[in-house]
């Protein structure tokens, strides 16, 4: 036994493994319990060699957890191995190794990318001055060729038909020239005003109670736009300076149908709005005979509620910040200097800053009889639940608008003869007969029948008829003395101008000449309206159907063709 043990010491001093001391212990243990002949075996450091012999050593393959099918790498012997402290520095060194690689190759890297950049950016700002200067003389040399291989161009005349100006300097403007009139100064003009935004959804029919030749006009020459063109007639012109000077206190627009009376009564309530005045617009009085519900009075009279509605509605929409009264203007200390708080209101005429300045100074004074603002009386009409008292409000609106003196007034009825023909609201007699209701038995007709009350105290009432619907041409309205103002049909100066503003909108092509346009004038009758729906057919220079110049003139020219060939 001791030789054995002292064997097994050499043997482990030789190979220096240390390890192995475990390996004696088990050995020595295991000496104690067996006999000594016995050929045991001790393992040491998970090797098996023989208790007696040789130091031949015995390799046991571990278990692993990889695939049988997979090769598994040469085991190493303990004569081959080296110890476990110079096996950890030489993996140190190797990682150390790969990392000083692999920093190096990324510094590389980034020189290698940053080496063209650098050599660039030194000659950046050189290079886009070249380029910048190179691409501006290319310019120049194309637009020097295109004016070169073009002609010289003269003046556009697209807009030598218009005066460059707006409604509010209609008094002053060049006769036979357009001019601009804003769309919202005036918008119970429109359709859109009178609808229900409910019933319009629904896509119910719903009564129009705008002006329809305006409407027309708006919509066959850009809808869209914000302001749309007029002419400035020579009736036109004297009718605004005639209510300019309030020379009449009351006009009424005669004139034949289509001769352009809505139009001119159109641009007159927006002169007057632009320049700070108060305008009450009826743009047809059908409001006032037609549509809506009807109650009988405790008098006799009958109310229309649906239509007072409409016109406190335009009174308050048009006039509401002129109806407010002014803010008491009141000091505010700022660094130790008192100074007037300005006011905060926005103009809304189109009239610039004279006219607005006007509005400012009048504000004021538009009271009621009582001295209570009349926006006070608008909105308590409009807040009114019962039909008596809305039509109360809109006839003391008028009441007070005839009396104020410090503000201009105007009172603009269209279709004015309606009020004198006849309603579309009947009584109930009994159970198979019921009534017309006439003109004189609804309070809001009273009300507005202008030309038969006074004058108002500063202002002007202008009036125009109708003879396009239903009312007869043989009803006879009374009219004050000297209140008529001819509007005439269009002549041949005005067919001319009109017929610039067809060409620079591209309504009709060419130009035509005198004997084109007198002919057209002859077969439209001066009608404005047939005028511009029938102006591409009139005016077309070569129509090979005749029909703008006769069967005679197209027999004749077909007689001379026939000859020639």
């Amino acid at each position: 036994m001791r030789i054995a043990a002292a064997k097994l010491l050499s043997r482990l001093i030789h190979h220096g493994a240390a390890t192995a001391i475990g390996g004696l212990e088990t050995a020595l243990c295991s000496s104690a319990t067996k006999p000594a002949s016995a050929a045991s075996l001790c393992k040491l450091n998970g090797r098996y060699m023989s208790s007696g012999g040789d130091a031949k050593a015995v390799e046991v393959q571990q278990p692993s957890n990889k695939p049988t099918g997979t090769r598994q790498p040469p085991v190493q012997s303990a004569t081959q191995r080296p110890p476990a402290r110079q096996r950890s520095q030489q993996q140190q060194q190797q990682q150390q190794q790969q990392q000083q690689q692999q920093q190096q190759q990324q510094q590389a890297a980034h020189q290698q990318a940053a080496a063209p950049a650098r050599a660039g950016g030194a000659n950046s700002g050189k290079q886009r001055q070249q380029s910048s200067k190179q691409l501006q003389q290319q310019q120049q040399q194309q637009q020097q060729q295109q004016r070169q291989e073009q002609p010289p161009q003269e003046e556009e005349p697209l807009r030598l038909w218009h005066s460059g100006a707006g409604v509010a300097q209609l008094a002053s403007l060049q006769v036979n020239k357009y001019f601009d009139v804003p769309r919202n100064v005036c918008p119970e003009a429109s359709k859109q005003f009178y609808e229900d935004p409910v019933l319009a959804d629904e896509r119910v029919n719903q009564p129009n109670y705008g002006c329809r030749a305006v409407q027309a006009e708006a919509s066959f020459f850009g809808g869209a736009s914000a302001a749309m063109p007029l002419l400035n007639r020579r009736c036109l012109q004297e009718l605004v300076q005639a209510v300019a000077q309030q020379q009449r206190p009351h006009i009424y627009l005669d004139g034949w149908a289509g001769s352009g009376k809505s139009v001119a009564l159109y641009a007159l309530v927006n002169w007057a709005r632009a320049n700070g005045w108060l305008a009450l617009y009826l743009p047809t009085a059908n409001l006032l005979v037609d549509g809506g519900t009807y109650y009988k009075g405790e008098d006799g009279l009958w109310d229309t509620p649906e239509a007072a509605r409409l016109i406190l509605t335009a009174a308050k929409d048009n006039h509401d910040r002129l109806l407010k009264p002014t803010p008491p203007a009141h000091s505010c200390h700022t660094f130790g200097r008192s100074r007037t708080a300005p006011q905060l209101y926005t103009p809304h005429i189109a009239g610039g800053s004279w006219a607005w300045a006007r509005v400012q100074q009048a504000r004021s004074k538009v009271h009621g009889s009582d001295g209570q603002p009349l926006s006070k009386l608008v909105a308590e009409g409009l807040a009114a639940k019962a039909p008596r008292d809305v039509v109360a409000a809109a006839v003391k609106l008028k009441e007070e608008l005839y009396a104020v003196k410090d503000v201009p007034v105007l009172f603009a009825v269209d279709d004015y003869n309606v009020l004198y023909s006849h309603t579309h609201y009947y009584e109930a007699m009994h159970a198979t007969h019921h009534r017309t209701l006439a003109p004189d038995e609804l309070r809001l007709v009273r009300t507005f029948r202008l030309l038969e009350q006074p004058a108002p105290a500063n202002g002007v009432v202008v009036a125009a008829p109708t003879f396009g619907q239903t009312v007869s041409d043989k009803l006879r309205v009374p009219v004050p003395k000297r209140s008529r103002l001819h509007v005439p049909r269009y002549g041949l100066d005005e067919l001319e101008a009109t017929v610039e503003y067809f060409q620079s909108v591209g309504h009709i092509a060419g130009q035509p000449d005198e004997a084109m346009l007198r002919r057209a004038l002859f077969l439209v009758n001066g009608n404005a309206k047939e005028l511009r729906e029938y102006a591409p057919t009139l005016l077309h220079a070569d129509d090979p159907l005749g029909i703008s110049l006769g069967y005679k003139a197209k027999a004749s020219r077909l007689k001379e063709y026939l000859e020639t060939v």
